[in-house]
């Protein structure tokens, strides 16, 4: 082989050069997904179907390299072309698999996530069969709940389990003739005010709550219970991308007991493994050369501190 042969065979020439620079441009939606789905701010299970769906989008939209058109105007895919293409099958094809196999599970994450619960990014049909879906977790989540029910018509004292389903707070289930009729009694007569100091929420539970009037407790059976929570909570507006759904739930915890004890066991998922790796890493880094004596309790105590502590 003559000298300086297999150095220029390594070169890439012009064709190469563009199949370098669509590949990377092909790739750059798939390092914004791994960041965004690897981060530990805030829930990310939610986001990975619009992630998902983003992602196919970018495949589909991604140009094709074609050669310049010959003498007779016809054009022929290029090697480059044709491994782009390949490239894009492979990549729809293995983002198709990885969703289906826990698809059920991210789809109820996402409806529960006040950020995605609209569901946009799914068909009018899917969005359907996803609500009765949250429907049934939720009544599947309190079994007990319909079981002093089933005792009580036999004759049985029921006993009450801590998987009973959590009492509502007190909303208008009257019928629209009978609270109009409360309201226009209700501003013949003076309301008292009230003792107790004014709450921050005052205002934004004023569309469901009448101040100074005491609102009748209709007994409700568990599915209009789960009904009229869920309905509730799709009437809320839905939060910005950047908002923690996590401080969301927090603040409505009791105003949605059921739904808020399901998104607790779902938004709490993580995404990805790379947070917990990430944890491999900074045991790694404490447990140094110079400091190989720790006791492992002291171990986790310091990953826990530095992983929980925020300054």
């Amino acid at each position: 082989m003559p000298q300086g042969t297999y150095s220029k065979s390594k070169l890439f020439n012009f064709e190469n050069q563009q199949l370098v620079e669509l590949l990377i441009e092909l790739l750059g939606p798939f390092e914004k997904a791994t960041t965004l789905l690897s981060g530990e701010s805030a829930s990310t299970l939610p986001l990975v179907l619009p992630t998902i769906k983003k992602l196919k989008q970018a495949l589909t939209h991604t140009p094709i390299l074609l050669p310049a058109e010959d003498d007779g105007g016809a054009q022929e895919e290029t090697d480059s072309s044709k491994i782009v293409k390949r490239v894009k099958a492979a990549m729809k094809t293995d983002l198709t698999a990885r969703v289906q196999t826990h698809r059920k599970m991210y789809e109820l994450a996402s409806i529960l996530d006040p950020r995605t619960k609209n569901l946009p990014f799914l068909t009018p049909e899917e969005r359907e069969l996803v609500r009765e879906r949250l429907s049934l977790e939720l009544l599947t989540s309190f079994p007990d709940a319909i079981v002093p029910q089933i005792k009580k018509e036999q004759g049985e004292e029921p006993l009450r389990t801590e998987q009973d389903l959590p009492t509502l707070p007190t909303f208008d289930v009257i019928e629209q003739n009978q609270q109009i009729e409360i309201k226009q009694e209700a501003m013949e007569k003076p309301v008292l005010k009230k003792s107790r100091k004014k709450t921050d929420t005052e205002d934004w539970l004023e569309d469901i709550m009448i101040v100074g009037e005491e609102r009748p407790e209709v007994a409700l059976q568990p599915a209009q219970k789960i009904r009229l929570e869920m309905d509730r909570y799709f009437a809320e507006i839905a939060i910005g991308l950047r908002e923690d759904p996590l401080t969301w739930w927090l603040e409505r915890e009791g105003l949605f007991p059921c739904i808020s004890r399901l998104a607790r066991k779902y938004l709490s998922v993580p995404a990805s493994s790379v947070p917990s790796e990430r944890i491999f890493s900074l045991a790694g880094n404490i447990v140094s050369r110079k400091r190989a004596s720790l006791k492992p309790e002291n171990v986790d105590m310091f990953i826990f501190m530095k992983k929980n502590y925020y300054s």
